[in-house]
C-alpha cells in the first residue's frame, strides 16, 4: 500500500528514481469562517515583581 502511494506522489510531482518524499505540506484556504478567541488573562500580567 505504501510503496503504490509513494509512487503515485513521485509520478505526480516527477521526481527523479530514488526520491522518496519524507513529508509534505498542504497550502490552501479553510471554507469557513474561525471563530477567534479571547486569550488574554490580566491575572499573568506582572509589574516589576511575580
Amino acid at each position: 500500500m505504501k510503496s503504490v502511494i509513494w509512487q503515485s506522489i513521485n509520478q505526480y510531482f516527477k521526481l527523479p528514481k530514488g526520491i522518496v518524499p519524507m513529508w509534505m505540506i498542504s497550502f490552501g484556504y479553510i471554507d469557513q469562517e474561525e471563530v477567534v478567541k479571547d486569550k488574554f488573562d490580566s491575572s499573568k500580567v506582572h509589574y516589576e515583581k511575580y
